[in-house]
């Protein structure tokens, strides 16, 4: 499998440059590059699992997997599934960064997914791949354009309090 990840080409790499440098082996050097980000990954997870009163546990949750994502040697287009709903259900803050964030990964796993549709040689590739790329396309147009904030959907919007704990009596 080639190894698409940030870490595993870099492991790949520093391998590569280790080898041509020295007698050492490229495979082990790039074994030793992915286990320090592993290692990393879990230092940053030890931290904010550490950390008390972060906020909103869901974008922290987010962010915790991102990190395990990105110190992962290689990264399936399914990976980034995991990380959308994450971050598509922070209401604490929704502007453009994080719709950024939402749009990338949509785009990414959409061009992977949609790019791995066996299609038969009688057919255009065109007319199996191309409607997948459209409405995904209109989707994410409407996500950037037209979707609501997520406070006018909430509870608290429309209720005062809603979701606060009682006051004591």
């Amino acid at each position: 499998m080639m190894q698409a990840a940030p870490v595993g080409l870099t492991g790949i790499g520093i391998g590569e440059l280790a080898a041509l440098m020295s007698d050492l082996d490229s495979d082990a050097v790039a074994v030793t590059v992915y286990d320090l980000a592993r290692l990393l990954s879990a230092l940053v997870l030890a931290a904010i699992l550490l950390k008390p009163r972060l906020g909103n546990p869901m974008l922290w949750s987010a962010y915790g997997l991102t990190v395990v994502v990105l110190a992962s040697s290689v990264i399936q287009p399914w990976y980034l599934l995991w990380l959308l709903p994450l971050y598509a259900v922070v209401h604490s803050y929704r502007g453009r960064v994080m719709t950024g964030i939402i749009l990338l990964i949509t785009v990414v796993v959409l061009l992977a997914i949609v790019g791995q549709l066996s299609v038969p040689q009688w057919m255009d590739q065109w007319a199996v791949r191309g409607p997948p790329h459209g409405v995904g396309a209109l989707y994410l147009v409407y996500l950037a354009v037209f979707d609501p904030p997520p406070h006018a959907c909430s509870p608290s919007a429309t209720v005062p309090n809603a979701g606060m704990p009682p006051t004591g009596g």
